[in-house]
């Protein structure tokens, strides 16, 4: 009978909830990392297409050579980010420049779950303009 009176008074009430709320902010706390991640990973890789975009445009522009601006546009997202692959480029007859850029966010736990790891996946396709010349 004494085992169980210990177990029923207040102390046991205030440590289960302790135990939850400290387990729920744990577990938001993680979904707001994962999710940060994530946002910034994508915000991030649009950032480095739009700037290997726009100088493989100006390569393309100046040069007149697809292969030339596609290395300017590698360099350049390299440059911006490492990590970031340059998956493909497109010259367009226009001298438009497109460029492709992905990246992997990094998750604690999201990119081990198998049918998850799309989600980690930032992809971003930009085109470029030309430069417009100077009057």
């Amino acid at each position: 009978m004494r085992v169980r009176a210990a177990f029923s008074d207040e102390r046991g009430i205030v440590v289960s909830f302790l135990v939850k709320v400290i387990l729920g902010l744990v577990v938001v706390g993680t979904l707001l990392i994962e999710g940060g991640s994530i946002l910034f990973t994508k915000l991030r890789v649009q950032d480095v297409a739009e700037s290997a975009a726009t100088a493989g445009a100006s390569q393309l522009f100046n040069s007149g050579n697809c292969s030339s601006a596609g290395e300017v546009a590698v360099v350049t997202a390299h440059d911006k980010d490492p990590r970031a692959k340059v998956r493909s480029y497109e010259c367009h007859p226009d001298q438009r420049f497109s460029v492709v850029v992905t990246k992997q966010a990094d998750t604690l736990y999201l990119h081990l779950v198998g049918f998850l790891d799309d989600f980690t996946v930032a992809t971003a396709r930009v085109t470029a303009q030309p430069p417009t010349p100077d009057v």
